[in-house]
């Protein structure tokens, strides 16, 4: 009986642990989704002895390059902290090292359909260059648009042991009901088994 309660208790708590992980989890995918990521949130930045290690620490530090910006005697870690504070310190906006991620798009061709799905551009932009400081979030904004008409080619990727062996042939049934439905999508459409090595594909 002890055992049984035991068992019931911890299966309660993993539960419980569960749920506030799906929770926080939530909560994170909204906060980058909906709005720009608030830094304060990840916690807060800590004195560091070099700029390297300042800049790596976490995202809000920031370092004073500044000559004499410490006292005599005063360690170097003092140079490290929040933009905002080193400012009120006396820190000059131009000795301040504070990087922060940038993006740079390489390629942005138009939504387009093509000829017969041929040639399409389904997803803009198609290059993008990002520079990422640890711990910092980026927010990348992409564009999609399905092409009508675009080819579609299927394999099927199966387990051929015996245990398989209804799985497979109820695959074999359906494929005719799997082309057809696809052909409502696109008319260019193969449906086969995935290529072995020196032999192409067989499309159904």
């Amino acid at each position: 009986m002890v055992a049984l309660l035991t068992v019931l208790v911890l299966l309660l708590a993993l539960r419980r642990g569960e749920s506030e992980l799906d929770a926080k989890i939530s909560s994170a995918e909204k906060a980058t989704e909906w709005r720009d990521p608030d830094l304060s949130l990840l916690g807060s930045c800590q004195p560091a002895p070099s700029c390297r290690e300042c800049i790596l620490s976490h995202p809000s530090c920031a370092w004073c390059k500044q000559l004499n910006f410490t006292a005599s005697g005063e360690a170097e870690e003092r140079r490290c902290g929040p933009a905002q504070e080193l400012l009120a310190r006396g820190c000059a906006p131009t000795a301040l090292e504070e990087p922060r991620g940038r993006q740079e798009v390489l390629q942005e061709r138009p939504l387009g359909s093509g000829l017969r799905g041929e040639g399409a551009t389904q997803l803009t932009p198609q290059r993008v260059r990002v520079a990422l400081r640890p711990g910092e979030p980026q927010r990348l904004a992409v564009r999609f648009r399905r092409a009508e008409g675009y080819p579609v080619d299927l394999y099927y990727l199966m387990d051929l042991s015996y245990s398989m062996k209804d799985d497979l042939e109820r695959v074999r049934q359906l494929g005719h009901d799997l082309l057809v439905r696809l052909r409502e999508v696109t008319q260019s459409v193969r449906i086969g088994e995935p290529p072995r090595p020196g032999r192409p594909p067989r499309p159904a």
